[in-house]
């Protein structure tokens, strides 16, 4: 039997469902994912009637969503340890994309004075930065 005869049928639900637990619709693949997914926490099922959203079409739903969890890691890795960080002192050369080198001039506990090399002196001697965040966000590169 196949799944067009379902429909031509008017099979109900339970039908189509005692059908795909038999495995005969797609050699028993559609119940592995079914349960794969359900297993997750989403409900999964096949409607012959259809629903308002399909205008009485049948097809698939699910409800809920499938809880996963990934171990990848969550972004890129920093560009700079936390131990660069602590090493940095006044008078070490770093650099950013769009200034180019420069010095720190002053380091706080919340930010970081740098003037760069290509800056005009007279209008911006040095530009402020937040300490550490610039560099874990990969504004600023210690050289």
């Amino acid at each position: 039997m196949k799944y067009t005869d379902l429909l031509e049928q008017g099979s109900s639900e339970a039908q189509v469902q005692a059908f795909l637990s038999d495995g005969e619709l797609g050699g028993g693949e559609i119940e592995a994912a079914i349960s794969r997914i359900n297993a997750q926490g989403a409900g999964f099922r096949y409607n012959v009637r259809g629903s308002h959203a399909t205008r009485g079409a049948s097809g698939w739903f699910m409800r809920g969503y499938p809880e996963h969890e990934d171990d990848r890691p969550i972004g890129p890795m920093p560009l700079v340890t936390q131990t660069e960080l602590d090493m940095l002192d006044e008078g070490d050369i770093v650099f950013h994309k769009a200034f180019g080198y420069g010095h720190v001039v002053e380091l706080g506990e919340a930010y970081i004075l740098i003037s760069f090399d290509d800056d005009d002196k007279r209008k911006k001697p040095s530009r402020k930065f937040g300490f550490p965040s610039a560099f874990f966000q990969g504004l600023l590169r210690i050289v």
